[in-house]
């Protein structure tokens, strides 16, 4: 840079010009890195399988490291490559600073870069300062799980005492019915037990009045039975008596007119109810 002549140096002037050489060389380095990983990309491919170690370290002088970087730095950066002038917080990255940001998620570098002074921090600051952003990220991600495990506890519980209510619910309507059912029940073996009694005063009144009618007409059959065993016994000791008596009326007419009389007599106290 060519000095301005008649403008006083002075250590101020010549500090400003450094931090412009040293901003325009991070400028160039990161771009240059944009670069060669964007042409990285590109070969990579059209490079036939198991060909890509050997081409590097051959063609390029690249570790597969380096050019895993590189290639993640135009995948991060690149789409802002054109942009540099314009954003001023990506344009005044170095290398090493780029290289150490990958460590963010895409959301949060944007963030990180725009929220931290980077451009005056050392590489072990920002290491220090990416690495303290990433716990805060995990503390964050942890603080938003548990409470999405939280949330979805409550939900299930209240999924679990709305599900207890309706068969608290279901239940109490059950037994509502069965107390109905119950009491109908009840009721039922109420009147069943009145109309058991009835019908069982019914049928020993029924009984009482049959087996009065069995034992009337089981004394009529047996005074039947007893007529018409007299009678038959009376019938055999008439025709004896008719017998015997017809050899007395010639030989002894006496007797025979004295039982003629006297059985006449019988008969007929018999036949009129005198005997």
């Amino acid at each position: 840079m060519e000095e301005l002549k008649g403008i006083e140096r002075t250590p101020q002037i010549i500090a400003a010009e450094i931090i412009a050489i040293k901003n325009q060389t991070r400028k160039i380095l990161l771009a240059s890195a944009i670069e060669v990983g964007r042409r990285l990309v590109e070969a990579k491919a059209l490079m036939p399988h198991g060909e890509w170690l050997r081409w590097l370290e051959k063609s390029v002088g690249y570790s597969n490291r380096t050019a895993a970087n590189l290639m993640r730095i135009y995948e991060v950066y690149g789409q802002k490559q054109e942009g540099l002038s314009n954003s001023q917080p990506v344009a005044n990255l170095s290398y090493s600073q780029a290289l150490i940001l990958l460590g963010l998620p895409d959301a949060e570098r944007e963030r990180f870069i725009q929220e931290v002074d980077i451009e005056n921090m050392s590489k072990r600051q920002l290491e220090k300062a990416v690495q303290e952003r990433l716990e805060t990220l995990e503390q964050d991600n942890q603080a938003k799980t548990e409470e999405e495990k939280l949330k979805k506890a409550i939900q299930e519980q209240e999924q679990k005492m709305a599900k207890l209510v309706q068969e608290r619910d279901q239940l109490k309507r059950k037994m509502d019915a069965l107390n109905r059912s119950q009491a109908e029940a009840e009721e039922r073996a109420v009147r069943l037990s009145l109309q058991l009694k009835s019908l069982e005063q019914d049928t020993n009144a029924q009984a009482l009045a049959r087996m009065s009618r069995n034992l009337h007409a089981a004394y009529h059959r047996a005074k039947a039975n007893k007529i018409a065993f007299l009678y038959e016994q009376i019938e055999r000791d008439l025709k004896d008596f008719f017998r015997e008596i017809k050899d007395f009326q010639t030989k002894e007419p006496e007797t025979y007119q004295i039982y003629w009389e006297k059985m006449t007599k019988l008969l007929t106290d018999g036949l009129t109810g005198k005997v």
